[in-house]
């Protein structure tokens, strides 16, 4: 499921604390957050202004973990290449 670029009407409530759209408005405007009314009278409020005021970054990779190796020494091979190897191994007729 894909997030929206706006806020959802529950995200609006968690946010502002407030289930009236025209509360919500006040809410926004008195704490600085940027938002247009929409046509169905419900405050649009941009999830990348919420999420960089509220210190959230949009597009964070995650941390993986890095392989490091002493000197000389090789990664080991793919799991399902070496899963193909031992039950050739296996069910070789030598």
């Amino acid at each position: 499921m894909e997030t929206s670029i706006v806020l959802t009407a529950i995200e609006l409530v968690e946010l502002s604390g407030y289930r009236k759209p025209s509360a919500q408005a006040r809410w926004l405007e008195r704490n600085g957050f940027p938002f247009v009314m929409g046509g169905d009278g419900q405050p649009k409020v941009l999830r990348q202004a919420v999420e960089g005021r509220l210190g959230g970054k949009l597009g964070e990779k995650k941390r993986e973990p890095q392989l490091r190796l002493r000197s000389g020494q090789q990664p080991l091979q793919r799991l399902s290449t070496l899963r193909g190897l031992s039950c050739r191994m296996m069910f070789s007729t030598k």
